[in-house]
Parts: structure tokens; C-alpha cells; sequence
């Protein structure tokens, strides 16, 4: 045994001996520098490791705009101010009255793991705050430049601080206004190879409104404004009670007329906000927004929830709009999962899924309870309002209950097709050359229609109908500014749009076939189409947005239709190129030839 307590191993043929002595820590504690190496594996200069760091962190504009945010909220913020700019590179400044640093705390924030939130492992079991890692501060300034000024209430003098790609440059005195403001400029300044996969500045203003609406939804008490270049994109005065800051970011008709309150407690959870009626739904989950604890995150449990509520309720592939807030016990979530802090882990996730479930479930029901008692039961035999008639082609005729005291006798539409009959007035039978064709009424009109815009895109056609009255819809800030970047297209298909106000739009004129439809689902439908994955390049022509115009136009599953208006629909969709599906992909028909319906009646072997 050597004088250290190590004994010598000798080595043998073939076996590698690491000597680990020189990494030891020393013994007033300190680890001895490594020596050099000679192999593959080094430590990385502090730099790098910065660079890579702030790539998990500060991801576009949004990152930055979310994390000084969250500083400014635990900071005991009643109101924050977002400043944008997107010329060239991206510059973003956020001003809020919290409770301020003093000169040394502002130094120390921008170094690496430097938090006030946290002292020990202990406060992770009790974390009340927004953040608590200590990386944000340092990520941001490690790709951009920035200015910081801060002061605490009641200071003598301020200090303010620069920072260049992580560096300090400057800290030296300055006036003293409580609060902090921090300003970060050149963005990606310094990984260009981040900035080359940013979209649009449209699209990554709308990640930018997103942030600051999920914020504002979890804290109404304070106050939010943001404005782009000069001009204001959100005004969210500091409101009375959560639903009127629910009224401010999704607009008042659709809080009193679409949404659903939602509360439900059992045991350690608490479920609470608000969730949409089935007959409001998107083709994304771009309007469900999860908070816990007052935490906005992500997990997949919120999307089996909402799925298992609204089972039945809806189509495939719709999303209904919720905001819900989960309450538990700090203890029982764990959020230091994604270095963004986007995801949590709950110790009891069944637990929590049931209560989801359970409350959403529960409102959904409570709401159409309560719309069974306000609706009239029509009589079987009436044809009014339920009758669908379209304006192109204009089609009249007897009803089908007319045509049952008729003797049901079949329609001829051409000669190799006759018209059969229509099944839970949703699905029309035909024989179509020989054979039985079971033809879902809802894709095949989606097909024909879809057709008919397509051409007349092709062509540069624009049918347009001036509505009586202009209709003006208010929209979420993000949506806002995503239909403000596409107005061109939108006028392109025949919807004239214009805006009015920051969040607010006139619908001024509509394609023909569609001017009984609920416009500011609609256009909120088409934006959602546009923006889907991202896609800030739209193909040409625009298969989404056709594909979602024709969807709201077309007739419904179980709408009734008149007899003439079914045989008319079948000849068009047998005379339409592209059948055999709708725009999104559903069959249109069934088909079954003599030989398949001898062999079912064992008529053949």
C-alpha cells in the first residue's frame, strides 16, 4: 500500500489502467485542473457549453419573450410591457414594476445557475415560482446582445448592465425606476444556424402572442400589452375575476355563448376553467391551453382526457377549445422535467386523468342537457328548418316524406344511375352501373365542391357575395396576426377581409355557397388550415384551405335534404374527377356488385 492508500495493480496483457489520482479533489476541496489530454474525449470551453445550453432553452422570439415573463411574474409583477422588433434579426424588450435587483444581484443573474428561487433539494417539494433553474437569463444573453436596468423599490440609484454573446461589458449606475427592464437585441446574432430555421416574423409574432396569452390566462390580476414595431397587438388591462380575461384574449360573444365552465375537486385535485360545446371544434389543439399550478405545460394525459370527454361528440380529428387549470399539491408534480420547463410528471397521473376526464365529461353533458330543454322537438313529418337547400344549383322538389306516401318509387338521374333512396338522412343508395353504391352525402358535396373552388382558383375566379350586414369578428391575438398575414389569400378564395382594430376583422363578402355559415368559426378554421405545422409557405394552389372551405360548406350528416337536391348531389359527384374520396381523405361510397350481395345471400358458393 502506497502512502496515498492505493495499491498497485499491475497491469495485465490487454488491460487498460486509468490512474484517477490526478482527478481527485484536492484536500482543501478543490478538484486539480485534468491533465492534458491525449485522447478524443476534452471538456468543453465554457463558451460552447453556454452556446449548446441556450439551444435547449431559447428555442425562436417566443423563448426569450416566455422567460423574461416568467422573471417578471416572480418577480411580483402587476404589469408587463413587451416591446418587438423583427427588421432584421429579432429585438425584444420587457419592462415590468416588480420588486427589482439590486446592482450585484443584476451581475450575478446573468451568470450560470445563479437563482433566487431555490436554496436546496428541500424547496423543490414546495416550488411556488415560475422559475427556478437559473439558465434563462444566461441562454438569452449567450446568442444575443442585451441591456438590463434595474432598481428595487425605494433604491437611491438603479444599475445597469450589457452583455455581449454571455460577456460582460459594461454595469455601472443609473436612475433609479423600480422594476426591471431588459432588452435583448440581435437575436441569434451569434448562431446564425438558429436564426436560418425561424418562419416568418407573422408566424413568430403568433408564437409570441400564444406566450403572453397563456400568461395572461393564468394571471388575470396583472396587466399585459405587447406592440410590434409601433403597433399594438395585445392590451390586456389587469381584470376583476379569470372570466373577464378569458373575454379579453378569446372575445366576449365566444366566453357567453361557446364555452362551457368547468370544476370538478376529488381528493388532492383541482380542476377548473372552461371547455367549448361540441359544435365548436378546430382541426388542431392549437386553442387548448393546460396549466398547473398555474403553470403552463404540455403532458399527454390533458389529451386523452379531452379526447375521452368528447368521444362520440365529434369527429375524427376535431379539437374542441379548452382552457383548464389542474391544482395539486406541489409535492405531487415534479417540474423540473424540460429544461423550458414545458413538461411536469405527476407522482399520480391516473389520478389526475380521472378528475380531467371526469370534469370535462361532466360539463359537456351538463351543457347539452341544458340545450335539450331549450330546443323544440320538431315532429317527424315536419320540413322546416332542417331542410337543406343550396343556392348552387338551386334545387326544389318533393320531400322526402312526401315521396314515402308517394310509394317510395325510385328516381332515374341519367341513364346508368338511378336513385334509390337516402339512410338516417346521412348516407343516399343508388345503383350506378350494375352496381349498389352506399354514398355518404357530407364527403361526396365536400368533393363536389372542393372541385368547383379549385377550378375556380385555377382560373382566377373570384365568386364573391357581398353579405347584407358586414360581419365583424374578434379573434386571440395569434390568430390575429396569422390572419392579417394571409388576407391576400384569403380575398384570393373569395373571402373579402379587412382589418379593424388590433384583434378585430370585417367580413365584408363570401363565396356564394357560403353565406350562411358561421364566418368567425370559419375564418378561424381556414387560419388553422393555413398555419398547420407550420407551414408558412402555402402550395398553390391552397389544398387546406379549399378542403376547409368546402368542408363548412357542405351538407351535414343528418340534414334533410329534398328529393330533387339528393339526385341532383349524386349526378354531380358521379360527373366529379377525384371521387372515390373528400378533400381529407374519406371514402365517398361503398360499392357492392350483384356477385358480392349473391355470395352474402349464400345464393353462390
Amino acid at each position: 500500500m502506497n502512502g496515498s492508500g492505493d495499491t498497485a495493480v499491475p497491469a495485465r496483457p490487454g488491460r487498460r489502467v486509468v490512474d484517477r489520482s490526478a482527478s481527485r479533489p484536492s484536500p482543501g476541496g478543490h478538484q486539480s485542473a485534468p491533465p492534458a489530454s491525449t485522447g478524443r474525449i476534452r471538456l468543453l470551453p465554457d463558451a460552447l457549453i453556454n452556446r449548446i445550453a441556450a439551444g435547449e432553452v431559447i428555442e425562436r422570439p417566443a423563448s426569450v419573450v416566455k422567460e423574461l415573463v416568467e422573471n417578471a411574474l416572480d418577480a411580483g409583477a402587476g404589469r408587463i410591457d413587451v416591446a418587438l422588433g423583427s427588421r432584421e434579426l429579432w429585438s425584444i424588450a420587457v419592462s415590468d414594476d416588480g420588486e427589482g435587483m439590486s446592482p450585484d444581484d443584476l451581475a450575478l443573474a446573468f451568470q450560470r445557475h445563479a437563482t433566487s428561487k431555490i436554496t436546496d433539494l428541500t424547496d423543490f417539494e414546495r416550488l411556488a415560482t415560475l422559475g427556478f433553474r437559473g439558465e434563462a437569463l444566461p441562454s438569452i444573453a449567450a446568442v444575443s446582445r442585451i441591456r438590463a436596468v434595474s432598481a428595487r423599490h425605494g433604491a437611491a440609484e438603479g444599475a445597469e448592465v450589457r452583455l455581449d454573446g454571455g460577456r460582460l461589458d459594461r454595469i455601472a449606475p443609473c436612475a433609479a425606476r423600480p422594476g426591471t427592464t431588459i432588452e435583448v437585441t440581435d437575436l441569434f446574432v451569434h448562431t446564425p444556424a438558429r436564426k436560418k430555421f425561424l418562419k416568418s416574423a407573422s408566424t413568430e409574432l403568433s408564437h409570441i402572442c400564444s406566450v403572453l396569452q397563456q400568461h395572461a390566462l393564468a394571471r388575470p390580476d396583472v396587466g399585459f400589452t405587447a406592440r410590434h414595431e409601433g403597433r399594438a397587438v395585445i392590451e390586456y388591462p389587469p381584470a376583476a375575476t379569470p372570466t373577464e380575461r378569458l373575454a379579453q384574449v378569446y372575445g366576449r360573444d365566444l366566453v357567453d355563448e361557446r364555452l362551457i365552465a368547468v370544476h370538478l375537486r376529488r381528493d388532492h385535485v383541482e380542476v377548473t376553467g372552461w371547455c367549448s360545446e361540441p359544435d365548436l371544434a378546430r382541426a388542431t389543439r392549437r386553442g387548448q391551453e393546460w396549466f398547473v399550478n398555474g403553470r403552463p405545460v404540455r403532458h399527454p394525459l390533458f389529451l386523452r382526457a379531452v379526447d375521452q370527454a368528447y368521444a362520440t361528440r365529434l369527429m375524427t380529428g376535431r379539437h374542441p377549445v379548452a382552457v383548464v387549470f389542474v391544482r395539486v399539491p406541489p409535492s405531487e408534480v415534479d417540474v423540473n422535467v424540460h429544461p423550458a420547463k414545458r413538461e411536469v410528471r405527476f407522482a399520480r397521473p391516473d389520478d389526475v386523468s380521472r378528475a380531467l376526464a371526469e370534469a370535462l365529461g361532466e360539463a359537456v353533458s351538463r351543457s347539452e342537457i341544458g340545450r335539450a330543454r331549450a330546443t323544440p322537438v320538431v315532429p317527424a313529418a315536419s320540413t322546416g328548418d332542417d331542410t337543406v337547400r343550396e343556392s348552387r344549383p338551386v334545387y326544389a322538389g318533393v320531400t322526402p316524406d312526401e315521396r314515402r306516401h308517394a310509394g317510395m318509387t325510385a328516381l332515374p338521374v341519367g341513364p346508368t344511375i338511378r336513385f334509390l333512396g337516402q339512410f338516417d338522412r346521412t348516407y343516399l343508395l343508388a345503383e350506378v352501373d350494375g352496381e349498389l353504391r352506399i354514398i355518404d352525402q357530407h364527403a361526396a358535396h365536400e368533393r363536389v365542391l372542393y372541385e368547383r373552388m379549385l377550378a375556380d382558383y385555377t382560373a382566377a375566379r373570384r365568386e364573391s357575395q357581398p353579405l347584407l350586414v358586414p360581419e365583424t369578428c374578434e379573434y386571440p391575438p395569434d390568430q390575429a396576426c396569422a390572419i392579417a398575414e394571409r388576407l391576400d389569400l384569403l380575398r384570393d378564395v373569395g373571402v373579402e377581409i379587412e382589418p379593424f382594430g388590433a384583434e378585430s376583422f370585417v367580413i365584408r363578402a363570401v363565396p356564394a355557397s357560403l353565406v350562411q355559415a358561421d364566418w368567425r368559426a370559419l375564418v378561424w378554421a381556414m387560419v388553422d388550415a393555413l398555419i398547420a405545422d407550420d407551414a408558412m409557405e402555402s402550395p398553390e394552389p391552397p389544398h387546406r384551405l379549399l378542403a376547409t372551405l368546402a368542408c363548412h360548406a357542405a351538407v351535414k350528416a343528418h340534414q334533410r335534404l329534398e328529393a330533387e337536391a339528393m339526385s341532383a348531389l349524386l349526378r354531380d359527384v358521379v360527373a366529379t374527377p377525384r371521387n372515390a374520396t373528400c378533400p381529407h381523405g374519406r371514402p365517398v361510397a361503398l360499392t357492392w356488385t350483384l356477385y358480392d350481395l349473391e355470395r352474402a345471400f349464400g345464393r353462390r358458393g
